[in-house]
C-alpha cells in the first residue's frame, strides 16, 4: 500500500530551502546517525556496547554523476513509514539521548538535490528501501503526493543501520561541496558525541 504524505507538501519544500548550505544538509544526516547510536551507548561504561562506524562518501567529478552516501552501521531507522511520511512527529522526541526532535531532517535534501535514497535495517529484520524525488513535492495537496511502499533488500552492509543516498545535484549546491569545511563543522557540532568511547 503506497505511504501517503501527512503534511502540506509545498510547505516541506518551503521548509527545505532554509537549508542555504549542503555541507549543512548533510550534517542532518550524520546527526541522525549519531543519534541512532545511542541505542548503543551505554552510561556505565561511558562508551557503546557495539563499534560504531559512521562514513561519508562523495562519489562523482559534477553535477550530473555526483552522488553523497552517508551509512552507519547504527541501529536502524524504528519506523519506517512514520518518518517518511511525517514531520514533527518524530520519535526522537521520547528518547532522551537524541539531538534532532523534529524529524525533519530527513527532508533537507530538497534543497540541494533531486533524489534522496533511503535504505534501513533493524537487527534481525530485513532492510527497507525507499527512494524520495524533490518533484513530488511540487503537488498542491498532500493527498496528491504518494511514495511507494517500502521495498525488502537482501543484500545490506552490516546487520543493523541506514544507508543515505543524496543524487542529482543542483549545480550551485555541488560546488558548494567542502570536504575540510565540513570536518570542521563536525568536529565542533558533534564534540562530544565524538569523545566517547567506541
Amino acid at each position: 500500500m503506497p505511504i501517503k504524505l501527512h503534511i502540506s507538501p509545498r510547505l516541506v519544500k518551503s521548509v527545505s530551502s532554509l537549508y542555504n548550505d549542503p555541507n549543512r544538509i548533510f550534517m542532518e544526516y550524520i546527526d541522525n546517525s549519531l543519534d541512532s547510536a545511542g541505542h548503543w551507548f551505554s552510561d556505565e561504561s561511558v562508551g557503546y556496547t557495539r563499534p560504531i562506524e559512521i562514513t561519508l562518501k562523495i562519489e562523482g567529478k559534477n553535477k550530473k554523476d555526483g552522488r553523497v552516501t552517508i551509512a552507519d552501521n547504527c541501529f536502524g531507522i524504528t519506523n519506517f513509514k512514520k518518518v517518511v511520511q511525517s514531520i514533527g512527529n518524530s520519535d526522537k522526541k521520547a528518547q532522551g539521548f537524541t539531538n534532532g526532535q523534529f524529524g525533519y531532517g530527513i527532508y533537507s535534501f530538497m534543497a540541494a538535490c533531486e533524489k534522496l535514497e533511503v535504505f534501513s535495517k533493524l537487527h534481525k529484520e530485513d532492510a527497507l528501501y525507499i527512494p524520495i524525488l524533490r518533484k513530488q513535492f511540487d503537488e498542491a495537496r498532500q493527498e496528491d503526493v504518494q511514495f511507494p511502499d517500502p521495498k525488502i533488500k537482501k543484500d545490506f552492509p552490516s546487520i543493523s543501520g541506514t544507508v543515505i543516498i543524496l543524487s542529482e545535484f543542483d549545480q550551485d549546491s555541488w560546488k558548494q561541496i567542502n570536504t575540510e569545511e565540513l570536518k570542521k563543522e563536525m568536529e565542533k557540532h558533534f564534540e562530544l558525541l565524538l569523545r566517547r568511547k567506541n
